[in-house]
């Protein structure tokens, strides 16, 4: 009996007809996406890149991943709290000497045609 009502879902999964979705009409439930372009010689300088290319809420996650980082290597030093406003003015400084421009237009790379 165990067998039979594993196996009926099993082998009715995947048989449903596939949709192709038209994206010169059909643009319903698309979210707008980020396309990014970097340039070579930037990927060539330094394989931490993608540290550069951050979006606000990325270098948010940064920032608070970095934090937890210290909590978890150094959970009794008292110097902690200094660490981590250490770090985090640096990699600011770091995102500020190297600013990144995000800019989304509608009908270009990144949205339904």
């Amino acid at each position: 009996m165990l067998i039979v009502m594993v196996s009926i879902p099993v082998v009715r999964a995947g048989t449903e007809e596939a949709r192709q979705v038209f994206p010169q009409n059909d643009t319903a439930g698309y979210l707008p996406v980020d396309v990014i372009s970097i340039d070579p010689s930037i990927k060539e300088s330094s394989p931490w890149y993608q540290f550069l290319i951050l979006s606000p809420e990325g270098k948010e996650n940064q920032f608070n991943d970095v934090g937890l980082a210290i909590d978890f290597l150094s959970p009794d030093d008292p110097q902690r709290d200094v660490l981590k406003a250490e770090l985090r003015g640096k990699m600011k400084d770091i995102w500020d000497k190297y600013p990144v421009v995000f800019d989304t237009k509608p009908g270009g790379p990144g949205y339904p045609a």
